[in-house]
């Protein structure tokens, strides 16, 4: 569960930068540099959700095997 937190993290901070160069360009240069800088943006997009799904799944089958762990040890 570190090493898909340490990815997630990763993947958001990657996501991050791309954002903040994104708002921050001139949108009225040419349009095919901003139509890059967006599909450069939607790549990071879909690549931080796809890592976060990943993560909270992780996190759920580690949430479930330690309830039917502990409920087994205490009927046991």
């Amino acid at each position: 569960i570190k090493d898909m937190r340490k990815a997630e993290e990763r993947a958001r901070d990657r996501y991050e930068n791309l954002l903040t160069r994104f708002s921050s360009i001139n949108k009225s240069r040419e349009l095919p540099l901003v139509r890059e800088d967006a599909f450069q943006l939607y790549e990071g997009r879909i690549h931080y959700y796809q890592t976060l799904f990943n993560y909270v799944s992780q996190i759920n089958k580690f949430k479930n095997a330690a309830d039917v762990f502990f409920v087994d040890k205490c009927i046991m």
